[in-house]
């Protein structure tokens, strides 16, 4: 098709959109923007335009074509809901809100609009009226998988739980691929103490999807089998990839007290606003421990397995670098890079400590200091370690100072914490300080 913007808009603006959805965003561009300045009220143009600016990672602009879109027709109702789509993706919740409602007021049969309303008024933690809007989508639309996982979530989040394993349920009856209903039923299963229903969950998945490295995980911490030293790095790749939009909210509800126990010690060791140190945050996910330690580095690296995680840690604009590797890998690799190691609720992840530990030793000076977090077992017959059904490894105290001792680090510190609450009630951990030569 020629372009002939004058004589042919419609024509033009199909062009531009058959471009945009073979994915030649700037050819389309090109094309919505040639239209626009013959014919700048085209509001079919501003909105896509809108929206290809957002897939080019350009949102701010995208937000001033939508709002053009809307000034020029505000029934425009898929305007509205990309435009909260967009806001949304933002995290400017409390205007995504304002533009699903607008189109729930000019279509109020669109369940797509009472969902994503739902997710926006979640994300601002009225999990009440989120509950409310995820019905009225699935009364519109029952067999609306997304909503119904939604649904299931903000469920768990007011700890209607028996709830929350129906409404995950019915995700596996319309979409028997998406895993994470699976995940979620079985963790949930475990919070309410039912332990062998979360095993038979996990059965089920794999023969769903047999060789799901989240579902043989917790499987074998479920039933106690896992013969590993510590998590895979599928397991972890997955997981927490798939944990990522979600992490922070979720530790702030378990009441996550690891970032501000390394901070205590870190003020304890050294005086904040040098910014000398060669830091590295070991297993940093998304940032969260980062704010605390900028203060006390000329350097800060953080390193993760999952670039889901990397990605959100991006945005704080806090690291001096970011990078993806398996822990151990990075660390054998880093010969006295670092004055001080951090790491906040990784090493949990990890039953044997004497590889990761080493390394971490190799990647210190001389005299500089490694503090971590760990969860405390009582019972791990005679092993030092074991892991638990909610997938995580616990740790003897014994085991700890013994591995670290033989390894040529000299405890400064290691006290008995809260990490998290889990089922409820306070998990036990420790807080660990130890230093090189």
């Amino acid at each position: 098709m020629n372009y002939k913007a004058v004589d042919q808009p419609q024509d033009a603006f199909v062009f531009a959109q058959q471009l945009h959805r073979k994915g030649k965003l700037d050819k389309a561009e090109k094309c919505y923007r040639k239209l626009l300045k013959h014919m700048p009220k085209h509001i079919d143009a501003l909105h896509y335009l809108g929206l290809l600016r957002h897939h080019q990672g350009k949102s701010n602009d995208a937000l001033k074509f939508m709002r053009r879109a809307l000034e020029l027709e505000p029934t425009y109702v898929e305007a509205h809901n990309n435009l909260g789509n967009v806001l949304k993706e933002l995290a400017c919740f409390k205007q995504a809100e304002l533009s699903y409602r607008s189109v729930i007021s000019l279509r109020p049969d669109f369940a797509e609009a009472h969902n994503n309303l739902g997710v926006t008024l979640k994300s601002q933690k009225h999990f009440e009226e989120a509950i409310e809007a995820y019905l009225v989508a699935i009364k519109l639309n029952p067999h609306y998988s997304d909503a119904w996982s939604n649904l299931g979530n903000a469920y768990v989040n007011v700890n209607r739980l028996e709830d929350a394993i129906t409404a995950y349920r019915q995700v596996i009856v319309l979409s028997p691929e998406k895993s994470t209903a699976y995940e979620h039923i079985g963790l949930v299963l475990y919070k309410t103490g039912r332990v062998q229903d979360a095993i038979e969950i996990y059965h089920e998945w794999l023969r769903q999807d047999p060789g799901n490295p989240i579902a043989e995980h917790m499987l074998a911490a479920s039933s106690g089998s896992s013969t590993l030293n510590r998590a895979s790095d599928a397991y972890v790749q997955n997981a927490f990839d798939d944990f990522a939009d979600d992490f922070d909210e979720s530790l702030e509800r378990l009441g996550y007290q690891a970032p501000l126990l390394l901070s205590s010690a870190v003020q304890d060791l050294f005086q904040p606003g040098q910014a000398s140190l060669a830091i590295l945050d070991a297993g940093c996910g998304t940032g969260l421990c980062a704010e605390y330690f900028k203060p006390y580095a000329a350097r800060l690296i953080g390193v993760d397995l999952s670039s889901g995680m990397i990605g959100h840690a991006k945005k704080l604009a806090l690291y001096d670098e970011l990078i993806v590797a398996e822990l151990t890998q990075y660390l054998l690799a880093q010969q006295a890079e670092f004055e001080l190691i951090v790491s906040a609720d990784t090493l949990c992840y990890f039953g044997k400590l004497e590889e990761v530990l080493s390394a971490a030793h190799s990647a210190l000076v001389d005299n500089g200091y490694l503090i971590f977090t760990l969860e405390q077992s009582l019972d791990s017959a005679g092993k030092g370690y074991k892991i638990n059904p909610h997938g995580r490894y616990s740790h003897d105290e014994s085991y700890v100072r013994n591995t670290l001792e033989r390894l040529g680090f000299t405890i400064i510190k290691l006290e008995h914490e809260s990490i998290r609450k889990e089922l409820g009630t306070e998990v036990s951990g420790f807080i660990v300080v130890a230093k090189t030569g």
